[in-house]
């Protein structure tokens, strides 16, 4: 049986041939396998154009940092409370127009706000505070019993008597008696009290 002795030339055509049916076999199994794969070359494009459009966006919020220079009281007592990771305009407007303009801030005391980060979700940490909100605070603002802006969190004040279920509030705390209800308890269900009002631990 003769040698088979292949020219140069043919030796180089294998080598491609094989190269480009490996690479493509490659890529074609790679498509089959991760079918929304981007190329990275793709994704850089994409990215590039994320940010020139990011960056063509008009400046409207400022930052906590900023606030601070006139709020220098409130920045402090922000900085020492459980929300001093939260920036003022995440509750507030944003700042721009009430730098530039001397436009007000809004104060939002939905609960909804609140319950952005709040509401009971079981893909949160246990020691997260997290509320239900059909069954907390009575449909009251959270602000009624809460201060977020505090470095301790204000709650509603315990109650200097004992509490057990079916108590009549009513007696009490109705109309002319031995004390009223504040003014922005007006209208609540009275059987929501010891939803915020807890017995004083003795």
């Amino acid at each position: 049986m003769k040698n088979i002795i292949l020219s140069p030339l043919a030796l180089v055509a294998i080598v491609l041939t094989s190269l480009v049916v490996f690479i493509g076999g490659w890529m074609l199994l790679d498509n089959l396998l991760d079918p929304y794969h981007t190329p990275a070359s793709a994704r850089e494009e994409y990215q590039e154009v994320a940010w020139t459009t990011l960056m063509e966006q008009p400046v409207i919020f400022l930052g906590s940092n900023t606030c601070g220079t006139c709020h220098r009281e409130i920045q402090e007592e922000w900085s020492q409370s459980a929300h001093s990771t939260v920036i003022c305009e995440d509750c507030h407007d944003p700042g721009k127009t009430h730098v530039e303009d001397i436009v007000p801030m809004t104060v939002h005391t939905s609960s909804s706000l609140c319950l952005t980060c709040h509401a009971s979700e079981s893909a949160r940490p246990a020691t997260f505070p997290q509320v239900s909100a059909d069954v907390h605070g009575g449909g009251a603002s959270c602000l009624v019993c809460h201060s977020p802006m505090h470095a301790e969190t204000s709650s509603a004040p315990d109650m200097i008597h004992q509490a057990f279920v079916g108590l009549d509030c009513n007696l009490c705390h109705v109309g002319v008696s031995l004390k009223p209800l504040p003014d922005n308890h007006q209208g609540r269900p009275i059987d929501g009290c010891q939803q915020c009002h807890r017995e004083e631990v003795q």
